[in-house]
């Protein structure tokens, strides 16, 4: 049951992605994807045991600048930004990930909320 109502709520979410951010830009679209999965929200509210150590949005944000690149060099597809990917990844052994930036002079404040 549980699994047939993931696969349903999967099917309007990509139908809702064909109708509405085919015809937009590359990264307009994997913007629309992320949104749409809710990455960046899941990857902001992951607990790590050390807070300086966590990651944030820093691999995201970095995927991001690539897929822009990717769309300016004039190869503004979903295809060519697979085939590019899968060029890096079997010809430079993956991308760099993203930098995470640390700061000495912040506090930071975690908040839980029950779902």
């Amino acid at each position: 049951a549980e699994g047939s109502r993931r696969l349903a709520q999967l099917g309007r979410e990509l139908g809702y992605l064909r109708r509405h951010s085919l015809g937009k830009n590359l990264p307009d679209l994997v913007a629309d994807i992320e949104k749409m999965l809710g990455v960046r929200t899941e990857v902001l509210t992951r607990w790590h045991r050390r807070p300086e150590q966590a990651i944030g949005t820093s691999h995201l944000d970095k995927f991001a600048q690539i897929v822009r690149d990717v769309s300016r060099a004039g190869s503004a597809t979903p295809k060519a930004l697979v085939e590019y990917l899968l060029a890096a990844q079997s010809e430079e052994d993956g991308l760099d990930p993203g930098e995470v930036q640390r700061k000495d002079n912040t506090v930071q404040i975690l908040t839980v909320h029950k779902a």
